[in-house]
This record gives C-alpha cells, sequence and structure tokens, in this order.
C-alpha cells in the first residue's frame, strides 16, 4: 500500500511539474497562431482556385483544388495539379475527342500559369500575416500530359517562390517587374 501511494504521490508531483512549466501556454499560443494560419491558406487556396478556373477551360482539367499546408521554420507550401493535354473530353453527352496542342501551346499555358501564380502572390501573399519574415511561401505546381507516355517527359513541376520579406517590400510598391525578379521559380 505505501509502494502504490508513493507511486501515486510520484505521478501526481511529476505532472504538478509538468503543468508548472511555461509549454501549455506556449502550446495555446501556438495553436492559435496556427488556427489563424491555416484560416489565411485557405483563403488564399481559394484564390489560386478562382484564378485557375479563369486560366483553364476544357480541355485542361485541375486534378484537384489547390490544397497549402505550413511548415515550421519553411513557411507555407500550396500544391495542386492540372492535366495539360487530355485526348477525349468527358461529357454528360458523351465523349468528345480533343484537338491536339502543340508543345509551343501546352508551354506557353504553363508560362500563363506561373505569371498568374507571380502575379497572385504578389496581391494576396502578404495577406498570409502569420508567417515570420524569414519564411517563405511556395506554390507547387504539378502539370501531367496525358499523351505522353514516358513518365519523365509526362510529368512537369514548377516551383513559385518567395520570402515573406520580399513579399511585404513589393507588395507595398505594387512593382510586378521588380518583384517578378525576387521570386524564385524551379521547373523541372
Amino acid at each position: 500500500m505505501k509502494i502504490a501511494s508513493a507511486c501515486f504521490a510520484l505521478i501526481l508531483s511529476g505532472l504538478g511539474v509538468l503543468m508548472a512549466q511555461p509549454g501549455p501556454d506556449n502550446n495555446r499560443t501556438a495553436i492559435e497562431r496556427l488556427t489563424a494560419l491555416k484560416k489565411e491558406i485557405q483563403v488564399f487556396e481559394t484564390i489560386v482556385d478562382k484564378k485557375l478556373a479563369q486560366t483553364f477551360s476544357n480541355p485542361y482539367a485541375l486534378a484537384g483544388r489547390p490544397k497549402g499546408f505550413y511548415l515550421d521554420g519553411y513557411g507555407v507550401a500550396l500544391t495542386f495539379s492540372v492535366n495539360i493535354s487530355r485526348a477525349v473530353i468527358n461529357t454528360p453527352f458523351g465523349i468528345i475527342p480533343n484537338k491536339e496542342e502543340s508543345p509551343q501551346e501546352k508551354q506557353k499555358r504553363i508560362d500563363q500559369v506561373k505569371e498568374m501564380l507571380i502575379k497572385a502572390l504578389l496581391d494576396y501573399g502578404a495577406a498570409i500575416e502569420q508567417l515570420s519574415p524569414e519564411e517563405s511561401i511556395a506554390v507547387i505546381a504539378h502539370f501531367e500530359d496525358s499523351n505522353i507516355l514516358d513518365e519523365v517527359r509526362r510529368n512537369k513541376i514548377i516551383i513559385v517562390r518567395v520570402g515573406k520579406r520580399d513579399l511585404l517590400e513589393h507588395a507595398a510598391r505594387r512593382d510586378f517587374q521588380a518583384f517578378r525578379k525576387r521570386v524564385e521559380i524551379v521547373e523541372y
């Protein structure tokens, strides 16, 4: 009985020490910050989704809504997939064959998306207020050309990234060309 009481007292004292540490208050603040950040990311997701809907009409298919997430120390990343070439279009009235676009036309569409993403970052990226100036916002676009059989050539990934500090500096000035120079674009 004495051993059980001693163990119980030890557990209670351990819990008291854990509860006395500043962690829970910090966790509550972190949870509030992440909740606010989640809402800001959802707004940016909606903006990018609307912009993509304006950019792509049939036969281009957005494979899913843009989805964002936060990585501590890095920032926000948003990702989406687009099928840039469809051999057929499914409609409620049946299957309609699609005219094949040239590689130049496909690249032009991809370039339009890059420019749209840069503009969306300039216009709306500063609304993600919970990021520190050292963190970034990145938008990752996965383009799939389902008419190409080679898996390496079939998929193209484009990352458009900007640091929060650069974003804040250029968003206030509204200078697209200067901002575009600060945006990092990676394609592979």
